[in-house]
């Protein structure tokens, strides 16, 4: 509740519609997956109450995030957010996208306003990161085909650099010991990672509701996601043909997926995941820290089991 005042605490301006667009995008909703990830870490550590600074922080992260998406949806002309009308097509690209630059500001207003370098430091090379990683994969060609470990590069950046950025800040306020704050941002690194392969295997399995948008969408843009790469890591001509393609029906998109679904490629996906879940897990066992909350460790990993079981929800292959 505190960070979320401070969020909206952030979208006063004398032009009435950077507002009314930041309390929409606010509105929609959303998991605020990244300032539980600060809170959840400094509890880890036993802080007893989050600090002022850590709020602040936590509240900057999720306007940079909010920012991400109202670019996002500009980039891919989406016109779906959360099963509503994305600001997007709510408003227009102009507006929208001097809108997401003024979350940015505001963000690294507070950011600035904590008098601290280290956080300052992190918060600009996470969206530096965040930026490269967008532009990277925007520059790849859609006949181009792109190896596991390029992928990770690219949602190394896209994705987890804000989830990293959130568990760091909330080790360097409550940790006592420096190697924990740098165990804390390899686990957000991973739990990013997590998150974005996931959300790549939603896009063929999940419908709108879940997902809160079109499916299939990934697969038509022929982004270099885990499902794609890997599906043209097994060299089927299939695969060859279905991303030659010009155009799609949503015929051809629906096949598509049943297909994948029903399909190797799917069971390559879960195993990366599985892979991924297993090195977060590990990372969590190795905090140094003699006085851990044990509860927060297992909210921790209950947020990694819900991230996976959001497959679990709409695949009929187990997970």
């Amino acid at each position: 509740i505190e960070v979320e005042k401070i969020i909206a605490s952030c979208f006063d301006s004398d032009a009435e519609e950077l507002t009314t667009i930041s309390q929409y995008l606010l509105e929609l909703g959303g998991k605020r997956v990244r300032p539980l990830l600060c809170l959840l870490t400094a509890k880890l550590f036993s802080a007893p109450t989050p600090p002022k600074e850590l709020l602040t922080t936590a509240a900057g992260i999720e306007l940079i995030h909010m920012a991400t998406l109202l670019h996002d949806d500009i980039i891919d002309e989406s016109l779906v957010r959360r099963n509503s009308e994305s600001a997007f097509k709510k408003f227009g690209q102009t507006p929208t996208l001097l809108t997401g630059d003024f979350l940015l500001v505001r963000a690294f207003g507070l950011c600035a306003k904590l008098g601290d370098l280290f956080i300052v430091e992190e918060t600009e090379n996470a969206c530096v990161r965040l930026t490269e990683g967008e532009l990277l994969e925007g520059h790849i060609a859609p006949e181009r085909h792109v190896d596991f470990d390029e992928y990770i590069r690219i949602i190394s950046g896209k994705t987890a650099s804000l989830f990293a950025l959130a568990t760091t800040t909330g080790a360097y306020f409550c940790a006592s010991d420096k190697e924990d704050v740098e165990t804390m941002r390899k686990f957000g690194r991973e739990l990013g990672l997590l998150f974005q392969m996931v959300d790549d295997v939603l896009d063929i399995s999940a419908d709108k509701n879940l997902l809160g948008k079109p499916g299939g969408v990934d697969l038509k843009q022929r982004v270099p996601t885990l499902v794609n790469i890997l599906w043209l890591t097994r060299e089927e001509e299939k695969a060859k043909q279905f991303f030659q393609q010009k155009s799609y029906s949503e015929n051809d998109i629906q096949e598509t997926k049943s297909y994948l679904l029903s399909s190797p490629v799917f069971s390559d996906c879960i195993n990366k995941i599985e892979e991924s879940y297993t090195k977060a897990t590990s990372l969590l066992n190795q905090i140094r820290s003699n006085n851990i909350d044990q509860a927060s460790k297992s909210a921790l990993i209950e947020l990694m089991d819900y991230t996976v079981g959001r497959i679990k929800l709409t695949a009929s292959t187990p997970v």
